[in-house]
């Protein structure tokens, strides 16, 4: 069984760039972190096994975020983002704050998971679990979608109060998910408006992902 609890994340429409990462070789995208005195290097579109790789990949893709929208000058940081003679697009803060709405999302739906039944059988989780073509697809900036209109920003946001807000649902991730009960994250279901339904372990690491392919968003930004 999958709850239900409305549209949860979504991406602007415009042009977004190239694709995060660079390749080694004719592999997929590489990055690499320290955690915890451990070094982990991923293969961009390969889950995570583990918690301290997942939380490494939510701390780098973050980094990444933050590094590219802070290579934005400061002036051009509210201004819209659309593509020139195509109308209005969300600016550099708005593409925060719909980071921070998103992953306060599922910060919540971890919370609420922990008071639903699992019902979900083997084989539905199985399928909840992301897998390289998913998060490659999450990934790819090239593909646009319209935002759930629930993660839209909808007027216009300095910068620090994106910023701030970005913090703030950061903290409210990793409280949920660190409390979580591992039988709840790879126990519940949610849906996801365009790759299905996810457990809440897989909704941990897709905000890392979605991040990724907002921080190719917010360079094309900067090139124009």
């Amino acid at each position: 069984m999958v709850e239900r609890v409305g549209d949860i994340v979504g991406e602007g429409v415009g042009d977004w760039g190239k694709q995060d990462g660079r390749e080694r070789g004719r592999g997929a995208p590489f990055g690499s972190r320290h955690r915890g005195g451990r070094h982990y290097v991923f293969r961009m579109t390969t889950p995570t096994t583990s918690v301290p790789a997942l939380l490494a990949l939510l701390q780098q893709e973050r980094a990444q975020l933050l590094a590219t929208f802070e290579s934005i000058p400061e002036a051009d940081r509210t201004r819209p983002g659309g593509e020139p003679g195509r109308g209005s697009g969300w600016s550099a803060a708005q593409i925060i704050e719909h980071c921070a709405r998103v992953e306060g999302n599922v910060a919540r739906m971890i919370a609420k998971g922990a008071e639903l039944p699992r019902t979900a059988t083997a084989e539905e989780l199985q399928a909840g679990c992301l897998t390289e073509t998913s998060i490659g697809w999450v990934r790819d900036h090239t593909k646009k979608v319209e935002a759930p209109e629930r993660v839209r920003p909808i007027v216009p946001i300095a910068a620090a109060d994106a910023l701030a807000l970005l913090h703030a649902s950061r903290a409210a991730l990793l409280a949920a998910f660190t409390a979580a009960d591992p039988a709840v994250l790879d126990g519940i279901l949610f849906p996801h408006p365009f790759v299905g339904p996810l457990t809440l372990r897989s909704w941990t690491e897709l905000v890392a992902h979605h991040e990724a392919r907002h921080a190719e968003q917010l360079a094309a930004l900067r090139r124009r």
